[in-house]
């Protein structure tokens, strides 16, 4: 598992589609990915093996959150 950051911006469907268009620029390859319930991320991804839920994505904001906390 990895956490990928590699975007920032609104949350709408053009940031969700340049997320997944520099993911395939870096040559980031991944069999699914997981994501909250979020349209924009569903429709940029929607060819993709798809995890949806805040279940899956809840140990990512808990990290994100200790990082932040510590990178300051």
């Amino acid at each position: 598992m990895a956490y990928i950051r590699v975007s920032s911006g609104k949350r709408d469907l053009k940031t969700a589609k340049k997320l997944r268009k520099r993911i395939k620029r870096l040559g980031i390859s991944y069999d699914r990915i997981t994501t909250d319930n979020w349209d924009n991320f569903l429709a940029a991804f929607a060819e993709d093996t798809h995890d949806v839920g805040k279940k899956h994505t809840v140990g990512i904001e808990g990290n994100n959150c200790r990082l932040r906390h510590r990178v300051r």
